[in-house]
């Protein structure tokens, strides 16, 4: 049998046998942590077989275990983000999860907090980093006129707004507040325990943030909206062609008709999170004309190209959120398509120039 190179070198090291009561007590339910635990147990494992006796050595005799016990949630992910700074970078979402989680500090209890936090922690995470980076970050920036290719820790000033509590004596902040306060206060009235009736925050992209448990309300939201989206039932045979098609045309899978599709699917999720399912049908018609043409007009797209596109006349995302009445926010001239401005593989996008011909969209 083969022996394990850490016990040669352990024995050789004449290190006195340890042990410690301190991992007896701890308990994770976190599917998450559990993985994290054995994977970095795993790692551990690997790296022993490096081990030598000097190693050994230094390890026991000079190196320390510190243990921080925090009682409060919010601290312990500030303490977390604090330290984290030293090693990897945190992702966008974590550095936003550890800002809302202190200003929870003076408006929840601790049980609250802890339930936001679980919640969050129950998400897909990989979930999470599409809805901020190619949906709410994108829609927010180019609805103002902004760029918004990548969504980095540096943009994470986008989804920081007011403070339920005055700290800021400012009249643009009180709308929001009144919001707040008023909902929290409705839902907490003895009469829901009669009429089980409770109001929802009404959140839109564009509204100025409310820092804490509103922002996490924020997130479930518009996970449950763009499910919602999916689910979506259409009336028009046009529109449901549309879908139909951008499910299973041949080019779907080019990584630039995935950035086209992402430009489409943001215009549908802005106007929905603004009207709802009034007029979808026509919606989807307009946005698919406008953000499929940058497909058939360019050889190559780059998410730069989506941008771009998404920033220039007929500005599309400032016209939604200009918009008073569903209309006004399809309301955009497009030019016809010609057949001398179709670039690329025609084969990969058949059936797109099939609805544009459709949709009398296209001038041979």
């Amino acid at each position: 049998m083969k022996k394990n190179p850490f016990q040669i070198a352990y024995r050789k090291s004449n290190i006195k046998k340890r042990t410690t009561d301190l991992f007896s007590k701890l308990q994770f339910s976190n599917p998450i942590s559990k993985h994290n635990i054995r994977e970095n147990y795993r790692a551990i494992s690997r790296r022993l077989v490096e081990f030598d006796a000097e190693i050994v050595q230094f390890f026991y005799n000079k190196c320390e275990l510190v243990q921080v016990e925090l009682t409060n949630i919010s601290e312990a992910f500030q303490f977390f983000d604090s330290q984290n700074a030293r090693g990897k970078d945190l992702e966008p979402h974590d550095l936003l999860k550890a800002f809302h989680l202190r200003e929870l500090a003076d408006s929840t209890t601790e049980s609250e907090k802890f339930q936001t936090v679980n919640n969050w922690e129950n998400q897909d995470i990989q979930e999470l980093k599409i809805i901020f980076s190619r949906y709410l970050y994108r829609i927010r920036n180019w609805s103002r006129g902004y760029s918004a290719r990548k969504f980095t820790k540096r943009e994470v000033g986008i989804f920081k707004g007011v403070s339920p509590s005055i700290e800021e004596p400012y009249p643009f902040a009180n709308l929001s507040r009144i919001g707040h306060f008023y909902i929290d206060a409705y839902n907490k009235e003895y009469h829901r325990n009669i009429d089980n009736n409770t109001m929802d925050f009404p959140f839109q992209i564009d509204q100025i943030i409310i820092n804490g448990k509103r922002f996490f309300e924020m997130i479930e939201h518009y996970v449950s909206i763009m499910d919602k989206i999916k689910k979506l039932e259409l009336h028009s045979e046009n529109s449901k062609k549309i879908m139909e098609v951008l499910d299973d045309y041949p080019g779907k899978k080019r990584r630039g008709d995935g950035y086209v599709r992402n430009l489409f699917d943001c215009c549908i999720l802005y106007y929905w999170d603004k009207f709802g399912s009034v007029d979808i049908d026509r919606a989807i018609e307009v946005y698919f004309i406008w953000a499929y043409s940058l497909r058939l007009r360019q050889h190559s797209v780059q998410l730069a190209s989506t941008d771009k596109h998404a920033l220039k006349s007929p500005f599309v995302f400032k016209k939604i959120k200009e918009a008073i009445k569903p209309s006004e926010a399809f309301n955009i001239e497009i030019p016809l398509l010609k057949s001398t401005e179709l670039k690329g593989s025609r084969s990969k996008v058949e059936k797109i120039i099939g609805l544009f011909i459709q949709l009398k969209y296209y001038n041979e």
